[in-house]
């Protein structure tokens, strides 16, 4: 029968032996002293010896030490907590979170990489990289389970997921009280995952399944509920080292049983968009390889491994060589190597947020959007002074509740605010997109002060026929996020259902890239700007319909022909701007118009070599490539 009310899985079988809370007594080790070190944590119902045939394959090329987590291989389990305590407090998982950290320490491994597997494991590893980063150099996860996706019970649909209160409160009171405390073991075992998830080995995958089966059932039902009753999602986020997640394959005939339903959404489904809460975490697609990818694909493990390792060396260098360390007013250096200051006050007292690239002796050029323009247009600061700057309501500039002040007019005595600061009597602009707007009007009132003119992707000079803010986006030729899109949806058009505004912000972000930039190895290289709260959707989407908005029926074309300072005007031929509204700058001899082929409405980051080149060449006096 599927439940026994005599039984009690909510406590420890009598006489069963407990160790103390966080001790991790089970570790084994293999390989060299002196190369990389690894540490492998299994996963739910898995012991140290599950990893031992992987490690034994690779000891030449790893220092590795497997732990087992308490209650599992074995090894005794920790006390129960004292009756009361929800399973949302994660004793148990925090206790072996708490072990990992202290063997890591006590086996004198060097930043090793964490390779965390299957359910437990996977929340382990990730948490003990977000709270001590210091400690490892990166993550990977096989056959993880991130999260698992509750409805909330205010609606009978199920489309609703739980709030945090509320996923306790299910697994408090109803999950664990009304079905785990009696259920049986002929039940558990029966319901269990199948042993043909585990290996595509079928002899191996039973010795996984039975392993498991082995552990008390009273362990492996409170490390569930413990998982199942927290969403760490927002954990993750904190995640700063490079991490792989290598997903697991299984056949059409698995995932097409009506029997194992889960498998799909539990191992596959709950990853989508994990890269948009965090950049650092990508997702790996394997082949032929199920839950223990170590079996079944090793050669994968290794070459994540390895990725990640160099992915953190790498990111370690450039930032010992990069770094520069600013006043208390700067900020930390960010991945882009800027140093930011809060450090130009406007008249009407806003604060705007400056950066400064590179200290040649030629011209100053002053750039707005910094925070977005800055990685795309930082090598200019080899031969010139680059000053970078977050316009009001953007980027680590002041953000700006008050939207009757965020508007073009704003925008251009911000600009005059930030060449008064650095008392510069004459500098080039360069400005992209809506910038470009706010470069040129600023040249139009104080032409003695613009030397040069670079307007790169910029919004029409009239608003008859190309509104900015009415073109229709949707009509790249980049390819649909489909994934993104649809947790959008699910996620609501305010992102109150996301587990973060970061997340909402990156997934936002990853659907706008698949409209404005057609290649996906471009899109890879645009600035995430979502630890930035002016640059989350709630934020972003007010003042930029205040900029777009106070626009009105404008009409610069007449102006802007009187204006004799050198313009260079940059288009992608694949942007969602016409090309004629880029066109219609350029009415006079001194403007030029380049237009970047296979870009949209990044073409500096789409097409670097030729943008820049073209910039430099104009910056310099010499003629730039005229395309029409």
């Amino acid at each position: 029968m599927p439940q026994d009310s005599t039984l009690d899985n909510l406590r420890h079988q009598d006489g069963y032996r407990t160790a103390a809370v966080g001790e991790i007594r089970e570790r084994i080790r293999v390989g060299r002293r002196g190369g990389q070190d690894v540490m492998l944590i299994p996963g739910w119902g898995f012991g140290a010896e599950v990893f031992r045939e992987f490690m034994n394959d690779h000891r030449d090329e790893f220092h590795m030490v497997s732990v087992s987590l308490p209650g599992f291989g074995g090894s005794p389990a920790p006390p129960m907590p004292p009756q009361g305590t929800s399973y949302g407090d994660q004793t148990w998982i925090s206790a072996a979170v708490a072990g990992v950290v202290r063997a890591i320490v006590e086996e004198g491994l060097r930043r090793p990489v964490l390779v965390g597997h299957f359910l437990i494991g996977t929340q382990v590893a990730l948490r003990v990289a977000a709270e001590r980063p210091d400690l490892v150099s990166g993550v990977v996860i096989i056959g993880g389970e991130p999260w698992r996706y509750l409805p909330s019970r205010r609606d009978s649909t199920g489309q609703t997921p739980v709030t945090a209160p509320e996923r306790r409160v299910v697994v408090d009171r109803y999950m664990a009280p009304g079905w785990f405390k009696t259920v049986t073991t002929e039940t558990w075992h029966a319901q269990n995952y199948a042993a043909e998830l585990y290996s595509k080995d079928s002899v191996r995958a039973q010795r996984y399944w039975t392993e498991s089966a082995r552990v008390p059932l009273p362990v492996m039902i409170r490390y569930l509920c413990e998982y199942i009753a927290t969403d760490l999602r927002e954990s993750y986020v904190r995640v700063t080292v490079p991490t792989r997640i290598l997903l697991p394959s299984f056949p059409a005939a698995v995932l097409a049983d009506t029997t194992k339903s889960y498998v799909k959404p539990f191992f596959l489904d709950a990853w989508r968009g994990v890269d948009a809460f965090n950049s650092r975490m990508r997702l790996v697609q394997t082949a032929d390889a199920r839950l223990f990818t170590t079996a079944d694909n090793p050669a994968l493990v290794v070459d994540a491994i390895l990725e990640v390792r160099r992915e953190f060396s790498n990111t370690a260098a450039t930032s010992a060589k990069w770094h520069v360390r600013g006043s208390r007013a700067s900020d930390r250096a960010s991945a882009d190597s800027v140093a930011w200051r809060r450090d130009v006050r406007t008249p009407d007292g806003v604060v705007l947020a400056t950066a400064i690239i590179g200290k040649a002796r030629a011209d100053t050029i002053i750039v707005p959007l910094g925070s977005l323009t800055a990685p795309m247009l930082k090598s200019l600061g080899q031969s010139h002074t680059l000053i970078v700057y977050d316009l009001r309501g953007r980027g680590r500039s002041d953000s700006m509740m008050d939207t009757a002040r965020v508007n073009l007019e704003y925008d251009v005595q911000d600009l005059e605010a930030v060449r008064r600061h650095f008392r510069l009597a004459r500098v080039h602009l360069i400005g992209w997109s809506y910038g470009g707007a706010v470069a040129a009007q600023f040249a139009l009132q104080h032409p003695e002060r613009v030397g040069r003119l670079v307007l790169l992707n910029p919004i029409a000079p009239r608003a008859a026929p190309y509104p900015p803010s009415g073109l229709p986006r949707g009509q790249s030729p980049g390819v649909g996020d489909t994934t993104a899109a649809q947790l959008l949806r699910e996620w609501g058009p305010d992102g109150a259902r996301a587990p973060t505004p970061e997340a909402f912000c990156r997934m936002a972000n990853r659907v706008e890239a698949a409209e404005l930039i057609p290649e996906p190895v471009a899109r890879a290289r645009r600035r995430d700007v979502c630890d930035l709260p002016n640059e989350w959707p709630s934020n972003l989407g007010r003042v930029t319909m205040a900029r777009l908005s106070g626009l009105g029926s404008y009409d610069w074309t007449a102006a802007f022909a009187a204006l004799a300072t050198p313009t260079l005007v940059v288009a992608g031929n694949q942007d969602f701007i016409p090309t004629d509204a880029s066109r219609a700058w350029v009415n006079r001899s001194s403007a030029r118009l380049v237009v970047v082929p296979n870009a949209g409405h990044y073409a500096v980051l789409e097409q670097p070599e030729v943008v820049l080149r073209a910039i430099s060449a104009f910056l310099r006096g010499s003629s730039a490539p005229r395309s029409r």
